[in-house]
């Protein structure tokens, strides 16, 4: 179908308007409203289509939906220090010549540092 330009159809118009009866604006919208009324001649819109899925697919990802949640809400499992029961020092025994020994207690990992510093190593006598 050709597109015409909006010069063409008002030409067309015109060369036919004699040919087209005039009716009265009264009786134009009398019958307007009348069909308005009469619902079999109204067009109703269609309705919106509508995907659907198998009941086997919304089942598979509401599965998917609650996996992924669990493991993004739950922590991870990290073995602490005070698990495996090693964040007391009882006794400390070093053999190396040094100068000073710091024990301390960290709380935000709950684990225990032991420092030495000073630690003179003869890797001579060992070999």
């Amino acid at each position: 179908m050709k597109n015409e330009s909006w010069q063409d159809i008002e030409a067309a118009l015109r060369a036919a308007g004699d040919d087209v009866p005039v009716r009265d604006a009264d009786e134009f919208w009398h019958d307007f409203k009348a069909r308005l009324k009469d619902d079999d001649v109204r067009n109703e819109p269609a309705p919106a289509p509508v995907l659907m899925f198998p009941t086997w697919m919304k089942a598979v990802a509401c599965a998917g939906i609650i996996v992924a949640a669990v493991a993004l809400l739950s922590p991870p499992e990290t073995p602490t220090v005070t698990d495996a029961g090693l964040s007391e020092v009882k006794a400390l025994d070093v053999a190396a010549a040094h100068s000073a020994v710091m024990i301390m207690n960290d709380e935000a990992s709950q684990g225990t540092i032991v420092w030495v510093h000073g630690m003179e190593l003869n890797l001579e006598e060992e070999i």
